[in-house]
């Protein structure tokens, strides 16, 4: 007797296997990485929800200092996050990868805390920094950096 065959399509992508991913099978129930079954539907998350670190927060460093931004999401944040430097709007990071000719810049990722790292500040590094989750609708937290 043959038993039935579940196909599994990918919702999310897994980061290096620290982000739940989201499948659902042919009957549209849908299950996390960790074998934890969503409700369809049953929650929807707001923007307030997908950040933990403070909106509009100010970050103060020396110039010739490094300094980490934070953006620390929630587990149900379900997109892809991205750091952008507004003065410019230069991509600089997508993911746990940099897009930045600039060296000085890189992301680092620890406990649903998306890192951006600046070393050498210089006072050209000054201004707002967006960090964004590209779920739907798109959301945005911005850091301003003040550099002394």
């Amino acid at each position: 007797m043959m038993g039935k065959t579940t196909t599994v399509v990918a919702k999310m992508v897994c980061v290096l296997g620290l982000l739940p991913l989201t499948m659902s099978d042919q009957d549209g129930a849908r299950w996390t990485s960790n074998n934890n079954q969503v409700e369809a539907g049953q929650h929807k998350v707001t923007a307030a929800e997908r950040f933990v670190t403070t909106n509009n927060s100010v970050v103060t460093a020396q110039v010739g200092a490094s300094v980490i931004l934070h953006c620390k999401t929630s587990s149900a944040t379900g997109g892809q996050v991205s750091w952008v430097r507004k003065r410019d709007y230069q991509l600089l990071t997508v993911g746990i990868h940099t897009h930045s000719s600039d060296d000085r810049f890189s992301v680092n990722y620890v406990h649903w805390d998306w890192q951006l790292h600046i070393r050498y500040l210089q006072p050209r590094d000054a201004g707002v920094y967006e960090c964004q989750v590209s779920s739907h609708p798109p959301t945005s937290l911005f850091v301003h950096l003040e550099v002394v």
